[in-house]
């Protein structure tokens, strides 16, 4: 192991508590996204002129998280990338719980939510439990009910399961609320493949997770649990593809989508299918249910769907691209992103849809301190967080993740 000679490294080493910098030379820079490049996964506003787009860009065969923001509407936006793990590394979805304080899902193995606590301009990971931090676990999605109380879905490579993680405390610290059922051979082997996509609901004590069950099929069986207040329970869901999104205001109403152009919807007490008028071939990615009556659902070939509380109908998106993200402020104004960096958005309830069209009008690097080894990468982030030093040292072992060290 390497000596730590350098004052400031006497400060703390947390280990693999969370990944927070890269290995890239000190003097590296981000690489701008190419043209069109940016995949837009989801989208948020928190009234009619605050607004962030999460997503991603491939540069030279990593993945970097992209952050678009706006404050008049989405008539201008800036873009921030966020470095992280030197693999798979992109937002797919986003809560946030103010104009200020918000929190996304990385899709990175050795999963992080990221939070922000200064309107999206810079990200950080959070110190998360062990339980957390297993690298087998890959987030999906992630929902805050107000500043301390929220939720972080996904699943866990290892055991094949979906699970559901919470936190009281404004994610400092997460538990695990629940864990899919799953079934082993008699050699311990999973016999399924449950994932949990999305999370959504009005309270913490009122929520909805919905996935798929591999297990049944190739192409999945969708799949819902709910949480009432006291246990998490499976949810009786017409058979069919894989739900990837779902919206869930109140406790009398939610909507889910997915695969296939499926649909379903939940009145309190069951779930049931509803044709969106739309074939097989479509895929739909996120709804979003704003009252029991106005609803809009988008996904491949720019389709969008609007529910108006018994059927779905049609609009017209202007574009062709996979939308992956909607969201509604209310029953007018809206906004839905997606591939090559698409941002639409209407003031009629989408009647009427119009492109994003002016360019993104900066461009930020958020980078995190760099050295020349992995080991001198973790030694730069202590000296960053403890710059006068601590009295406090924790050692860690670095030989397989050297660059997973950092200071917290």
């Amino acid at each position: 192991m390497r000596p730590l000679t350098r004052p400031a490294v006497s400060a703390a080493i947390l280990a693999l508590l969370v990944s927070l910098v890269p290995v890239l030379p000190a003097s590296a820079a981000l690489p701008s996204p190419p043209a069109g490049g940016v995949e837009l996964s989801a989208v948020q506003f928190t009234d009619a002129t605050h607004g962030w787009a999460v997503g991603g860009f491939q540069s030279a065969g990593q993945d970097y998280a992209v952050v678009e923001r706006t404050t008049d509407g989405g008539v201008t936006w800036t873009r921030s990338t966020v470095l992280g793990q030197p693999t798979s590394h992109k937002f797919h979805s986003i809560s946030m719980t103010g104009n200020t304080v918000g929190y996304a899902a990385d899709d990175a193995s050795w999963n992080r939510v990221f939070k922000t606590t200064d309107g999206g301009v810079t990200w950080s990971p959070l110190v998360l439990t062990t339980d957390f931090l297993d690298p087998n676990n890959v987030l999906a999605s992630v929902r805050f009910f107000d500043a301390t109380h929220g939720y972080a879905a996904g699943r866990n490579l290892g055991n094949k399961n979906g699970v559901v993680w919470a936190t009281s405390d404004g994610g400092t610290t997460w538990t695990r609320a629940y864990q899919g059922p799953q079934t082993f051979t008699a050699e311990g082997f999973p016999t399924g493949d449950n994932q949990f996509r999305a999370v959504s609901g009005p309270s913490p004590s009122s929520a909805v997770v919905v996935g798929v069950d591999l297990a049944s099929a190739t192409t999945g069986t969708g799949t819902a649990y709910r949480y009432a207040g006291s246990a998490w329970a499976t949810q009786t869901v017409p058979a069919g593809a894989t739900l990837e999104s779902v919206s869930y205001p109140d406790p009398t109403h939610a909507l889910a989508v997915g695969a296939g152009a499926r649909a379903v919807k939940f009145d309190g007490s069951s779930w049931t299918a509803v044709p969106t008028g739309l074939t097989a071939a479509y895929d739909l990615e996120d709804v979003a249910l704003v009252d029991p009556t106005h609803g809009w659902a988008v996904g491949s070939g720019g389709s969008i769907r609007f529910w108006n509380g018994s059927s779905f109908a049609g609009q017209t998106s202007g574009t062709a691209v996979r939308l992956r993200g909607v969201w509604f402020t209310d029953a007018s104004k809206g906004w839905a992103v997606g591939d090559n960096d698409v941002v639409l958005k209407t003031i009629d309830g989408g009647a009427h849809w119009t492109l994003r069209s002016t360019p993104v009008k900066t461009y930020e690097n958020i980078e995190g301190p760099a050295g020349g080894t992995r080991f001198d990468t973790a030694i730069a982030a202590v000296e960053k967080a403890f710059p006068a030093g601590s009295g406090t040292v924790v050692l860690a072992w670095g030989r397989n993740f050297p660059d997973a060290l950092g200071a917290s």
